[in-house]
């Protein structure tokens, strides 16, 4: 017999509860997948101008992390200054679409052992761990937890970015090689076990005397390693500036 298309089908109990079970299955997932970026959102703080975004800071529990591509749909293209500054990372994963990267952008990150940078990325690049720019000529980041008490900066490296080894606690001895002509302010500021600074006598442009790094013509006193032997030191009299963040222990 035809069924009456006027007339209202009806649905057992039974069968509505093994409709809404099959929807709870189907929906769930797809309701966590959809949450899953919000809630990785929620781990920074970014701007958003002319359709790209700048990563400013990060609120998450720390640990390793890896910093999104695409926030709110919009490409991350950048990372600010210090935006990851204190915030207890042990790793962190840099997409391909970011292209720039302010002043320590992971100082006072003591237990970070590495950081990671695609190898599609056109602006940067890592090795063991280390960050640089893509054709390896500034140093801009050096884990502060990374494994290793001495660190020898590579020759092709002509630039130590601002905070470079910002509170590398374990290393003892850094290394700067002849190529080195530009060092940011505050490099090497609270590596409390640094006891000593070595520049190659050839370089153009620094020196050293007993660990203590200076300016070629020593009117520039640039750091005085915060692990050093002894309790007190008289700056030479040819000094007539002494850096940002120079005693910084």
């Amino acid at each position: 017999m035809k069924r009456d298309p006027g007339l209202a089908r009806t649905t057992s109990p039974n069968q509505l509860a093994t409709r809404l079970s099959t929807a709870c299955v189907v929906m769930l997932p797809l309701l966590l997948l959809l949450a899953l970026p919000a809630a990785v959102q929620a781990q920074f703080t970014f701007t958003t101008n002319n359709g790209v975004i700048t990563i400013t800071g990060y609120t998450g529990s720390g640990g390793a992390v890896t910093i999104p591509s695409t926030t709110n749909g919009y490409p991350v293209t950048s990372i600010g200054a210090y935006a990851f500054e204190s915030a207890g990372l042990t790793s962190v994963i840099i997409p391909d679409s970011v292209t720039s990267i302010g002043d320590d952008p992971f100082g006072n990150c003591e237990s970070l052992t590495a950081i990671t940078m695609g190898a599609s990325n056109s602006a940067y690049s890592t090795a063991a761990g280390v960050l640089f720019n893509k054709s390896h000529t500034t140093l801009v980041q050096y884990p502060a937890g990374k494994a290793g008490s001495s660190y020898t900066i590579p020759n092709s490296i002509t630039s130590v970015g601002i905070g470079a080894f910002d509170s590398c606690t374990s290393l003892t001895g850094v290394t700067i090689p002849d190529s080195v002509t530009n060092i940011g302010d505050d490099a090497f500021g609270n590596c409390e076990s640094l006891t000593a600074i070595t520049v190659g006598a050839s370089n153009s442009a620094y020196s050293t005397a007993a660990g203590v790094l200076f300016n070629k013509s020593h009117t520039t006193l640039v750091q005085y390693p915060a692990g050093k032997a002894g309790s007190s030191y008289t700056i030479p009299n040819s000094i007539t500036s002494v850096g940002i963040g120079a005693f910084d222990s």
